[in-house]
């Protein structure tokens, strides 16, 4: 699978906006989304760093935060072609 280009902010922003507004199925169910959309259909990032992402997530949500903050704030946005709309990069 190969990775598109550098999505433009509009495109970035409307996909975490459609994101932050569906709260059915919490968790599981945004990753199943970010996951679909992200690795799957718009080919921002590789499957292999989607899932890295979500282990450190897991594993960060193990210590201190739930999951449902920790996939919208997870490493995806920070190293990914997508733009970050999220800043909260503790590393």
């Amino acid at each position: 699978m190969t990775r598109r280009s550098h999505p433009s902010f509009g495109e970035a922003l409307r996909f975490w906006l459609k994101l932050g507004f569906i709260s059915f199925g919490g968790p599981a169910g945004q990753i199943a989304i970010m996951h679909r959309e992200l690795v799957e259909r718009r080919r921002w990032i590789s499957e292999a760093r989607f899932l890295h992402a979500l282990n450190y997530c897991m594993r960060r949500q193990a210590k201190t935060a739930p999951a449902s903050n920790c996939s919208r704030n997870s490493p995806i946005g920070s190293t990914s072609t997508a733009p970050s709309l999220s800043r909260w990069e503790p590393w």
